[in-house]
């Protein structure tokens, strides 16, 4: 932490309050933690829940189950934005355990194939930041916990052959699946067993 953080955590011992900002919440964050200062950890829930925006949201998901404890923190403000929040840098940098948090949502306000866009980018991310090239069987593979909550069976046959099959993150298999399941009346979809939720996402259009 910073020499102003221990500043701000010694003003929290000492007086109950401190200014809890942007700027510090980080290192606010990890001293109250570290010291177990239920006040100050308290002051940065505060903080959280009422500075979160479509620029800091998801660096807000990413750290709050380590602050608070809390798997969800901030889920429903990503789901009601979400058609916006898959287009911040910071999405792109969602650790692959939060990324899978946010896609096995069902109230996400996106439709699903810019979301599919949006996740086929960050694996490309995430491809670089582990010094891997990003081919189809490095992105499928970081992407493994990830891609079984995309609901590839609510997109369009035409979507589906256009992004989906042109991507090469579903395996033969499975695509094989997704055509067999789009070319069957209603009541046979649903007796069929597929590797992708089929129910649309409530926020999906």
């Amino acid at each position: 932490g910073s020499y102003e953080a221990y500043l701000s955590l010694f003003e929290c011992i000492y007086s109950d309050s401190t200014k809890v900002d942007s700027t510090n919440i980080q290192d606010l964050i990890v001293l109250a933690k570290k010291y177990q200062i239920e006040k100050l950890q308290v002051l940065c829930a505060d903080f959280m829940e009422g500075d979160v925006n479509i620029n800091n949201a998801c660096e807000m998901f990413q750290i709050a189950p380590d602050l608070l404890g809390d798997e969800e923190f901030g889920m429903k403000f990503l789901a009601a934005n979400a058609d916006k929040i898959i287009q911040t840098p910071a999405f792109m940098k969602l650790k692959p355990n939060r990324l899978k948090v946010f896609l096995s949502s069902d109230e996400l306000q996106v439709d699903e194939v810019p979301l599919f866009l949006a996740v086929q980018k960050w694996a490309r991310e995430e491809c670089k930041r582990q010094d891997k090239s990003d081919s189809s069987e490095n992105m499928r593979e970081v992407l493994k916990d990830c891609l079984p909550h995309i609901r590839f069976p609510t997109m369009e046959l035409a979507e589906i052959a256009s992004y989906v099959s042109a991507s090469g993150l579903l395996d033969q298999q499975d695509m094989l699946k997704l055509f067999t399941y789009m070319s069957l009346q209603d009541e046979e979809k649903d007796a069929m067993d597929l590797p992708f939720p089929s129910k649309p996402r409530e926020g999906g259009f």
